[in-house]
């Protein structure tokens, strides 16, 4: 299916712990063994893969799978590039390490912060605001039932845009984020 949809071009790597699964490799794909909740395992093959446009982690469904797995794969996701999560529906799950809403550690818990950092430009100290992953490299996060989505993609700091009857127009300087931040008073140190 995944040949048929991206192309006979396409790099596909697949990651299993079952080594059955290398018998897949005769279809052209590239079959990497181990287990994903290992950092190890994930640093072995970012030196043999240090960039990839989409991840699609299907894998184990524990907590400390998907964890693992982000922190290793998102910083290799090429910008324009695209992160993708099944079966997040596990994070309320005890025995895959979840629990109720607002468990922490939690794959849910992580996209709940993520969505805060992306929006760091309006409450992080305004000094370290650029310095937040997910203000600079995360335009969207997208969440289905049971599936989570995440852009990466570099930012800019964001401004806002007024229109008038000519259409579209640059504010002023006085309107980007810092002076929108200091305008509503928040802090200059965060909230």
């Amino acid at each position: 299916m995944w040949r048929d949809y991206l192309g006979p071009d396409a790099r596909i790597i697949g990651v299993d712990v079952d080594p059955n699964c290398r018998a897949m490799t005769e279809h052209g794909f590239e079959i990497w063994i181990g287990d994903q909740a290992d950092p190890a395992f994930w640093d072995g093959f970012k030196a043999a893969v240090p960039s990839v446009d989409v991840v699609l982690d299907d894998g184990g469904h524990t907590m400390r799978q998907q964890l693992v797995t982000f922190d290793a794969l998102f910083p290799i996701v090429s910008n324009g590039g695209l992160y993708i999560v099944e079966d997040t529906h596990t994070s309320y799950f005890p025995g895959h390490g979840g629990g109720p809403p607002g468990h922490p550690g939690t794959w849910m818990a992580r996209v709940k912060d993520l969505i805060d950092q992306m929006h760091a430009w309006y409450h992080a100290p305004i000094d370290r605001a650029d310095q937040v992953m997910a203000a600079t490299m995360i335009p969207s996060i997208t969440v289905f039932d049971s599936l989570v989505a995440i852009e990466k993609r570099r930012r800019s700091p964001p401004l806002t845009l007024a229109r008038g009857q000519g259409g579209h127009r640059k504010n002023p300087p006085a309107m980007d984020y810092i002076a929108m931040r200091r305008a509503l008073r928040v802090p200059d140190g965060g909230v």
